[in-house]
């Protein structure tokens, strides 16, 4: 194996890891976000 294939793959992993880490937090934001809502019309009077 060659340094330039080295480098390659360790960027990548560490990009991997950011994005993973990036979309579990919209996940988490949205999830949040969805959560309220449905607690937010279950509250509502035109619902009841």
């Amino acid at each position: 194996m060659n340094n330039q294939y080295i480098r390659r793959e360790v960027f990548c992993c560490e990009t991997c890891h950011e994005l993973k880490s990036f979309w579990e937090k919209e996940i988490s934001k949205q999830t949040g976000y969805r959560e309220l809502e449905e607690d937010r019309q279950g509250r509502s009077a035109l619902r009841k």
